[in-house]
């Protein structure tokens, strides 16, 4: 009888080890590319900064708004995507050289930066601009699969190739599914200015005058669909975070002569981080 005991002991410990050697060895597999789905290619328009002009006023001979951004400000997108066949969806930016500031940031995610001092001005009053950039982007999708010990799980993965040429442009709102900020979209800087004067006068505001906001801007761009090839289609949407640096500037002036007597109440755009003014009473005051 002990000897039976012993016998079946070591079977089970034979049996055991060798389940546990082929789950260690499964798991400890490459992910690895079961096929190709499709080739195709992405064009996005990417709205990148929102930008106001203060209103015309009794006496205003001139104002202007300046917007500059630089590789001290960058833009994090974040990708969310689902298959039409139901397969979990990621979408990799490809990590290779590319001379407009596109960085990999692994799996549904990507850092984009202007490499150069970029500005953008506007000296209409009261208009609503957005400056936007159409990105051309190459895509191959594969099915991809992985083990984690005995269970494989796979996925489609979208890998990207960042754009050869940027196409970038301003626009009067609405455009590029972004629209006049609404209330749900504005929050206070804290900031109302009395402007006050009988004579000639000048006014201007800075975005070093402002406390700025320790979370990040974010703007979820239109959603795209594109094809997979057997897998269906994606279905996927753009999201962008922001955060002011220090090379970064926004800037409103005008200038005036005569009798003028106004409020001015600042509230940041929480899609992008530009600076709106609302003269005479708070906004939906």
């Amino acid at each position: 009888m002990p000897s039976r005991r012993i016998a079946l002991l070591l079977v089970l410990l034979i049996v055991v080890g060798a389940l546990a050697g082929s789950w260690l060895y499964l798991d400890s597999m490459p992910v690895r590319a079961i096929e190709v789905l499709a080739n195709g290619q992405l064009t996005i328009e990417v709205p990148i900064m929102t930008q106001f002009v203060l209103p015309a006023i009794v006496g205003q001979t001139s104002t202007w708004t300046n917007v500059s951004l630089s590789d001290m400000e960058p833009f994090t997108f974040h990708w969310s995507s689902v298959a039409s066949d139901g397969s979990p969806v990621h979408i990799v930016l490809r990590e290779i050289p590319n001379p407009y500031g596109f960085e990999a940031a692994g799996d549904d995610a990507f850092v984009y930066r202007e490499l150069f001092v970029s500005s953008m001005g506007a000296s209409v009053p009261e208009s609503a601009n957005v400056w936007t950039y159409t990105w051309q982007m190459d895509y191959v999708a594969r099915r991809m699969a992985a083990h984690n010990g005995f269970f494989e799980r796979t996925w489609v993965e979208i890998l990207v190739r960042p754009p050869d040429s940027l196409i970038g442009g301003s626009y009067l709102l609405p455009h590029a599914n972004v629209s006049v900020p609404g209330p749900d979209d504005l929050v206070l800087t804290g900031i109302v200015d009395s402007l006050t004067a009988t004579g000639p006068w000048t006014y201007e505001r800075k975005l070093p005058d402002f406390a700025l906001p320790k979370s990040p801007f974010r703007h979820r761009v239109a959603p795209i669909t594109f094809g997979i090839g057997a897998a269906g289609t994606v279905s996927a949407s753009l999201e962008s975070t922001f955060l002011w640096g220090p090379r970064g500037d926004y800037t409103a002036t005008m200038s005036g002569s005569g009798n003028v007597g106004i409020t001015i109440t600042w509230y940041w755009d929480a899609r992008f981080g530009s600076l709106y003014p609302v003269v005479g009473r708070p906004y939906g005051g």
